[in-house]
């Protein structure tokens, strides 16, 4: 159940975020631009990468598992069930 909680807030956070961005930009104009949208997105998934990093038994999402369990850096900082 944890991880589907987790799954429901993380996709909220990166929807909420970019479509955010998304609709500030043609609000005002073109201000954000493209760039600034694909730094949300990316701000976003990096936030909750740090936070999975930070919170160990945290989901963060299906591909990003899957970076994390294949990265030969995680090999010491993660649980064994990761593998």
């Amino acid at each position: 159940m944890r991880r589907y909680i987790a799954e429901l807030i993380g996709t909220f956070a990166l929807v909420f975020a970019g479509t955010g961005a998304i609709i500030i930009n043609d609000v005002s104009g073109g201000v954000i631009t493209h760039v600034g949208i694909a730094l949300t997105f990316g701000l976003v998934v990096m936030a909750e990468a740090i936070f999975l990093i930070l919170k160990k038994d945290c989901y963060l999402q299906a591909i990003c598992s899957a970076v994390f369990c294949i990265s030969p850096q995680k090999q010491k900082a993660y649980p064994e069930e990761w593998y």
